[in-house]
């Protein structure tokens, strides 16, 4: 049997893209890799399903491609768009830790199920365990075969598989690798909102530290950007929502083989005037009965303390009083610039989302690749990723609903 409209890929971007092509009418079936449809939305949010955002900065959403026509899919569908649509789904939205949109509920569950519940209402045909091997185009339309031959047909074929982060939900990237094979334009993809890993060696001493800092990164073209938030010290590196939100471009530059420093403000609403009276009075007028060591309890963590005079070169026995300008100047420094240099990234295995996908500059403004009439991608599949905070669910929505809207035109 030959569908109006075939769905590639039952996560996100999938779902609502079947839900929206059905909602006019049209014939549409779902093919999902998984054995069930969603797997990936129960991981977001921690759990919780952070799903759309109350602030919608252009720059919480990054594309290496055509701006403009990211803007324009985002525009088509906004926050309001998705939450009028989950509440006709059934899912009260909350808002939690600023302005993060989650179910009430608080379980990621639940907004799997109710887009679970949307498919079974439209009479949206499901086939799950269908691992797409190769997409063929032909008189009628899409041919989608799968690695254990069983095949479907479409008339529009809307491909929605995902990019390459957290394999283990089935983004494997098959679908990438095989058009990336097939000729289609794509930009380099390398894992995004992912932990990072450091050369320096003192980091096992800092494993379990979180501390409040503002994480920056000057990039190979000489843009800076910076996030603040809790930073997270591993064994191996540095990781955190701050680390995330800036780690697509330093693993964009360490794809390009370029050297890649981070800079750690650790004191960040701190001037460094105010730091160093902070740390002269401590050192000066109170040091006299401590050592350099003791001087630095209560202003940072234990761990911190011993790798920054390390690093520093003054010896933490030492006391307090006897510390050189110079010695002092060196505190101050690495507290507001504690430069670690990155060698890796952790991994698509260990990241939210793919930066990088098809070409945006090779669709139209509805998302149809062109010179393949009826052949349309939606989320992560494409080059677009965006900040922690909703934002990869919010393209993920828009997206799927451009690409249900486009392909269930009449043309």
């Amino acid at each position: 049997m030959s569908y109006d409209i075939m769905v590639i890929g039952g996560g996100a971007a999938g779902l609502m893209a079947a839900c929206t092509a059905a909602d006019s009418g049209k014939e549409v079936i779902l093919l999902e890799a998984n054995d069930s449809l969603g797997k990936k939305i129960l991981s977001t949010g921690n759990g919780r399903c952070n799903f759309t955002n109350d602030y919608m900065g252009e720059e919480c959403f990054r594309t290496d491609s055509d701006h403009q026509k990211m803007k324009h899919i985002l525009e088509s569908f906004s926050k309001d768009d998705t939450l009028a649509f989950f509440e006709k789904m059934g899912v009260c939205p909350k808002i939690r830790f600023g302005t993060g949109y989650y179910p009430l509920s608080m379980q990621a569950s639940q907004v799997r199920d109710a887009f679970c519940y949307a498919v079974k209402k439209r009479n949206i045909t499901v086939v799950t365990n269908f691992k797409c091997k190769t997409i063929t185009q032909h008189a009628s339309g899409y041919k989608a075969v799968s690695e254990e031959g069983k095949s479907f047909t479409g008339t529009k074929c809307i491909i929605a598989t995902g990019g390459l982060a957290a394999p283990k939900s089935g983004s494997d990237g098959a679908m990438f690798h095989f058009l990336k094979a097939s000729g289609f334009k794509t930009k380099d993809v390398v894992p995004a909102l992912v932990p990072l890993k450091c050369k320096e060696n003192f980091f096992k001493k800092l494993q379990g530290v979180r501390w409040e800092s503002q994480v920056s990164y000057k990039n190979a073209e000489g843009r800076c950007i910076s996030n603040q938030g809790e930073l997270q010290f591993t064994k191996e590196g540095i990781s955190g929502i701050p680390v995330f939100q800036i780690s697509r471009f330093i693993a964009k530059d360490l794809l390009r083989k370029k050297s890649c420093e981070v800079q750690i403000d650790l004191y960040p609403d701190f001037s460094q005037e105010t730091l160093q009276k902070l740390l002269e009075m401590r050192f000066y007028e109170e040091g006299w009965y401590k050592t350099n060591r003791e001087a630095l309890v209560g202003l940072m963590h234990d761990k911190l303390i011993d790798v920054i005079l390390q690093e520093a070169g003054i010896p933490s026995e030492q006391m307090a009083s006897s510390i050189s300008e110079g010695q002092l100047r060196s505190i101050i420094r690495l507290c507001k610039k504690f430069t670690v240099t990155v060698t890796d990234t952790k991994g698509f295995e260990f990241s939210q989302t793919t930066a990088g996908g098809i070409d945006l500059s090779s669709v139209s403004s509805e998302l149809e690749y062109v010179g393949y009439p009826g052949l349309y991608f939606a989320g992560e599949i494409l080059d677009v990723d965006g900040i922690c905070g909703g934002y990869n669910l919010q393209w993920a929505w828009a997206s799927g609903y451009m690409t249900g809207r486009s392909a269930s035109d009449e043309r």
